[in-house]
């Protein structure tokens, strides 16, 4: 429920407003202050989202009391409704000049009173509507649809609409869905679906439901998560591809680093890594250095007159023994030359 406070040094016209209108149906409760003095007290001490106030009063005037509030009230974010006779008009018009939207002249009927209230809710509600928290929300969307993660997309959907609901002003929601949905479509990565879901975004109007709009939008969400999933497997698998495929004609080179491979791919070393794991079921580097041990233990066996030297440069270990026999007792529990002498004794080769 909104609090107001009606601030007028004539009980008459504080009264009369109090009695005549229905602050139930305008969700509101509403008190009274007899001068600006006592007002500004109340509102120091408590928070009144509106304040019906008149202009020209005894010990501090209504100008002199929003002044008063803004400067000293730093958290008070009270909207102020000027209530003033013909004489008082330069006043209010000063008072327009601090930024005060709402002018009542007296004597006012309660309808204006009415409608300018009305218009006071719809400003409020859409001052509830934190465009930052919006924004962050949007990007937290984005960014669950890039990971994959449908169900938290979804969940973020839920908690932004519930606050768009708040929303009385279509245009305002309307506007909010369109730019959503335009930041949604962008992460799609099938260029060819973007037309579609551009023709269903600028259907969207104030005619639209926010209900549907939602509908539509979550719709949305789950396919090109979908859609992404699906080609990112198929762009992986061949990269990975790519990856082996050098490897595997490349083996003598002591060259082959993550970073050397990336580089030669135009691609983010960190990036191909964690794809190389996550299809391989094996990090780089555990996985280069057992295809050079393999390819040494396939090269012993059909050439075991070769130097260890000579095995090491065409698996690329380099000219470094030593690290070879490391690697290479590391992966199978013999050294190189003690690998050939127990293939020869079991008569292997």
């Amino acid at each position: 429920m909104y609090k107001l406070l009606i601030v007028d040094d004539e009980a008459v016209i504080r009264k009369g407003i109090l009695c005549s209108i229905d602050w139930n149906r305008l969700n509101i409760e509403a008190f009274e202050a007899d001068n600006g003095l006592t007002a500004y007290d109340m509102i120091s001490k408590e928070k009144y989202d509106i304040v019906l106030s008149d202009i020209k009063m005894p010990g501090l005037s209504g100008l002199e009391l929003i002044r008063k509030v803004r400067n000293s009230l730093a958290n008070v974010d009270t909207i102020f409704i000027i209530l003033s006779g013909y004489a008082e008009f330069s006043l209010a018009s000063e008072a327009m000049k601090e930024g005060i939207k709402y002018y009542l002249l007296k004597p006012t009927a309660e309808e204006e009173i009415v409608s300018t209230l009305e218009k006071v809710i719809i400003e409020m509600k859409e001052k509830s509507i934190s465009h930052d928290k919006v924004y962050l929300m949007f990007n937290t969307i984005t960014a669950y649809i890039n990971e994959g993660n449908l169900n938290d997309a979804q969940e973020e959907m839920k908690a932004l609409f519930s606050i768009l609901e708040e929303c009385k002003m279509k245009e305002v929601y309307v506007n909010y869905c369109v730019e959503l949905f335009v930041l949604i479509i962008r992460q799609c990565e099938d260029a060819s679906k973007i037309p579609h879901y551009l023709r269903m975004s600028s259907k969207f109007d104030i005619n639209t439901p926010l209900e549907e709009m939602y509908n539509k939008i979550s719709e949305v969400i789950t396919e090109i998560i979908n859609t992404n999933k699906n080609i990112s497997s198929v762009k992986h698998g061949e990269c990975v591809q790519l990856i082996l495929d050098y490897i595997d004609e490349n083996i003598s080179s002591e060259e082959l680093s993550l970073s050397h491979i990336s580089r030669h791919l135009f691609m983010n070393s960190d990036y191909i890594g964690k794809m190389f794991k996550k299809e391989m079921k094996e990090n780089y580097k555990d996985y280069i250095s057992r295809i050079r041990v393999e390819n040494a233990q396939e090269l012993i066996q059909t050439h075991p007159s070769n130097k260890m030297c000579q095995i090491a440069e065409k698996t690329g270990f380099g000219c470094n023994s030593q690290y070879f026999s490391q690697v290479f007792k590391k992966h199978t529990g013999f050294t190189p030359k003690e690998y050939r002498e127990m293939l020869i004794g079991d008569k292997v080769i």
